[in-house]
């Protein structure tokens, strides 16, 4: 179970206690009010029955009759009198009726009162005592009218409560959700930052992880530029840009192997006489040559969209050319590029070959520059 839920559960169930609490207080304390009312009535009219009858007929028949038409009009559930000599002289008792109230709850909460004691007189002469009980319907009537007013009070304090609670939930939860997607986002490699929330305790929390994630930040754009770095170091050549030949030959094995292979042919550039141009025209001239060769190359390649170069050992230019590619007029357009770069810098000392095979997938690797160097050698002969 998820802790929000944990929380939404516990604050519903604290709730509910409290709010059942005050139901069931409130409701013992209207019923011992009632009780009380009802004793104290009971009293009262017992007293002034009693005194009525002492002040009039206080003979048997008069008793009975006038107890009676009492019982008879009035709201009693019990009129009671006994003479001096414990004979009861009159013993009215009312049958059961409609509390108003549902039978489970008149069994629930039992309203029971003290029935109202008076001696009747007849100057001096006791003539006997008079016991008296109101009916409690209209006790009950008035506990269920306040169980069903303050259930109906408690169920809308409940309704607010939960509204309240949710809302502060939201507030906790907001938090923790974006802190988590700030997790998220760390594993994806992506660093975010949100806003610090008004809760102190999520204040605090977020903070330290925009802090953790701008630092994160910055080592990661470090390493990747490291990586990046490396990567370059390990797979380009210095000089000129290019692929070198560990990572050209690498990708030509790939496309050899591959059935599919979007690629179709390998030319290789041979830039002759290099030791010589070294000599005669220095390092700083022989490397700018180079450089230039290479941009050339690589311009090139970029035209025929897909083709990937690179630069084989210190004379030795490669290219990779795309199946739909014709590799004849685009290394036609790349030597007149290389002649106008070579004049330009190194005149006469410098020559360009270029040689190219078709390839299919599965042909080895050696065999296939095999066949191109021969056919370089072939041309410098």
């Amino acid at each position: 179970m998820s802790m929000t839920r944990q929380l939404w559960l516990s604050i519903l169930a604290s709730m509910l206690i409290a709010l059942t609490a005050s139901l069931l207080a409130s409701l013992f304390n209207a019923r011992a009010y009632l009780e009380a009312q009802l004793a104290m009535k009971n009293q009262d009219n017992a007293a002034t029955l009693a005194l009525a009858l002492s002040q009039g007929n206080t003979d048997r028949d008069g008793v009975v009759l006038a107890v009676t038409a009492l019982f008879d009009n009035g709201h009693y559930e019990l009129v009671q009198v006994v003479d001096a000599q414990g004979k009861v002289l009159v013993d009215k008792v009312a049958p059961t009726t409609d509390t108003g109230a549902p039978a489970w709850f008149v069994r629930l909460l039992p309203i029971r009162s003290l029935p109202g004691r008076a001696e009747i007189s007849s100057g001096w002469q006791p003539v006997g005592t008079l016991t008296l009980m109101s009916h409690g319907e209209f006790a009950y009537h008035a506990l269920w009218d306040t169980a069903v007013t303050m259930s109906a009070a408690i169920l809308g304090a409940g309704l607010l409560g939960g509204l309240l609670a949710s809302l502060a939930l939201r507030r906790i939860v907001a938090p923790m959700r974006a802190v988590l997607e700030q997790a998220r986002a760390i594993n994806e490699h992506r660093f975010i930052t949100v806003p610090e929330p008004r809760v102190p305790e999520f204040r605090a929390l977020t903070a330290a992880m925009n802090d953790t994630v701008n630092r994160l930040r910055v080592d990661f754009e470090e390493d990747a530029r490291r990586y990046e770095q490396m990567r370059r170091q390990a797979n380009y050549d210095p000089l000129t840009g290019l692929a070198n030949r560990v990572h050209f030959l690498a990708s030509l094995d790939s496309a050899l192997d591959l059935d599919g292979s979007p690629y179709g042919a390998l030319a290789i550039v041979r830039l002759r006489k290099l030791g010589k141009i070294n000599r005669a025209l220095g390092r700083e001239v022989a490397d700018q040559l180079l450089r230039r060769v290479g941009g050339t190359v690589d311009e090139v390649a970029g035209r025929c969209a897909g083709s990937f170069s690179g630069r084989l050992n210190g004379a030795d230019f490669a290219l990779l050319l795309p199946a739909g590619c014709d590799p004849r007029p685009t290394l036609d357009e790349l030597m007149l590029d290389l002649h106008g770069a070579l004049n330009g810098l190194a005149g006469d000392y410098a020559t360009v070959y270029i040689a190219y095979a078709a390839f299919a997938p599965g042909e080895d690797a050696a065999r296939l520059l095999a066949r191109i160097d021969s056919a370089l050698a072939a041309a410098d002969v």
